[in-house]
């Protein structure tokens, strides 16, 4: 089992994601196929906080196993939280693993200019698709215009209240 550096970063992360998703600590032991005690030292930082764990915990929040990996290492506290719902990491290491399957060996002929190219203009890419919504959204706040649908405010955190009876 390798565990995981930054262990209160990422216990933070994995305290604040449970909360996101108002789960009790039990119910996510139970899911984790953990004893409550083991489980909240795990979440405290105290226990071992391997991949396995990490991944079984992702499973039971549903939440992106590794950006609570890359959040310490990253240095940035939020990055779990922030990719919690988006699944930015795990996408990506998808489509990287389907790469090296397809590629194989052949990876090893990517020059690195190359490799740099492509990685940038895709999150540049993704920088542009959020600086637009931020501005449609924006404008629809400032203006009371146009439309927004339930997928676009849920994407930006928005939860609709169910109705009333």
């Amino acid at each position: 089992m390798k565990t995981v550096g930054g262990g209160l970063m990422l216990a933070r992360s994995l305290r604040a994601i449970r909360h996101k998703r108002n789960l009790p600590a039990q119910d996510v032991a139970a899911a984790m196929n953990m004893a409550y005690r083991t489980y909240e030292e795990f979440e405290g930082g105290r226990g071992p906080q391997t991949i396995e764990r990490i991944f079984a915990f992702a499973d039971a929040t549903d939440c992106d196993p590794y950006a609570l990996i890359l959040g310490p290492l990253f240095d940035l506290p939020n990055f779990a939280l922030d990719c919690a719902d988006t699944k930015l990491c795990l996408i990506m290491m998808m489509h990287l693993r389907e790469f090296a399957a397809d590629e194989g060996e052949d990876i090893a002929y990517l020059e690195p200019p190359h490799v740099i190219g492509g990685f940038a203009r895709a999150f540049k890419e993704l920088g542009a698709t959020l600086e637009d919504s931020e501005r449609f959204l924006q404008k629809w706040l400032d203006e009371k215009t146009g439309f927004v649908g339930l997928k676009t405010l849920r994407l930006r955190g928005a939860v609709r209240k169910p109705a009333k009876e």
